[in-house]
This record gives C-alpha cells, structure tokens and sequence, in this order.
C-alpha cells in the first residue's frame, strides 16, 4: 500500500489537493503584473522571494468556474522546474493554503477521477474532510505561447 504527501489547499469553498513531490515552495503572491493577450486562467506574471525568476500563475479558480474576482492576497503554489512551459516558470494561486496530509493510495477514491482529477480523498482531522486531488500536469492547456516578459 502506498502512501503519498499531498498540499491541502482551499479556492473559493471548495478543497483541493496537490502531491508535493509536484511543488516546488509555497509563496506570498502580492504584486502580479497582467500578460496581455493570455488566456482568461493566467493571473499574470510575478517574482516571488526565494524563487529568483518570474512565475507565471495560473488560476484553477477559473479553469472550475469558482471565482469571481481575485482576491488581493493569494498564496502561490511554485511548480517543480517539470511544469514550465514554453521556457514559462508556473505556479497557481489558491486562497488558502490548509496542511500538509499523507494519503493511503488505496483511500483515494477513483470515481470522480477525470482528466485533470486523480480522485478524492477523505481527511480525518478536517472540518472540510472530502477534497479533490488535481494532476498539476493536465489541468490547463498550456499549448499557447505569449510573452510573459
């Protein structure tokens, strides 16, 4: 049986989750700057401390239909350097970073797995227990190039 570490996380209500082998650091996303003619999903392009480059991020918010507008405070999920596209350095934003959780894979529950969704997972110690766990890899199509510098 194996066991995964997973980022708990929240957009709007809803509660998701990322493995952490697929993230590379949790940032404070305060000053994004816009990327014209990107699609509706990019939030824009930021520095974040600690990083040393520009992160492009992108909001799952929107790929869901959960948001509205975006909020002036975000946290920002780094990808690991395997999720840049197109010479782009990516990241997502979400409202809250929650905890840190390990997952039994047998747990994992497949019926609501899609492209993009891994399945659910069940929490113990939650008050939001139930959580979609994303594939940060297929959410967005990534297959456009525009400048972000």
């Amino acid at each position: 049986m194996a066991s995964h570490r997973v980022l708990h996380f929240r957009i709007g209500t809803e509660h998701y989750c990322l493995s952490v082998l697929d993230i590379e650091q949790v940032v404070q996303v305060t000053d994004l700057r816009t990327v014209p003619n990107s699609p509706d999903f990019s939030a824009g392009v930021e520095e974040p401390e600690g990083i040393g480059e520009s992160v492009e991020f992108l909001d799952p918010g929107v790929a869901f239909g959960i948001r509205g507008e975006r909020e002036t405070r975000q946290d920002g999920l780094v990808l690991g350097e395997s999720y840049t596209e197109n010479d782009r350095r990516l990241g997502w934003l979400v409202d809250e970073v929650l905890s840190v959780e390990i997952v039994e894979r047998d747990d994992v529950d497949e019926e609501v797995k899609e492209d993009g969704v891994l399945g659910g997972v069940e929490f113990e110690d939650e008050d939001e227990p139930y959580a979609v766990w994303l594939d940060a890899g297929e959410l967005f199509d990534l297959e456009t190039e525009y400048v972000t510098d």
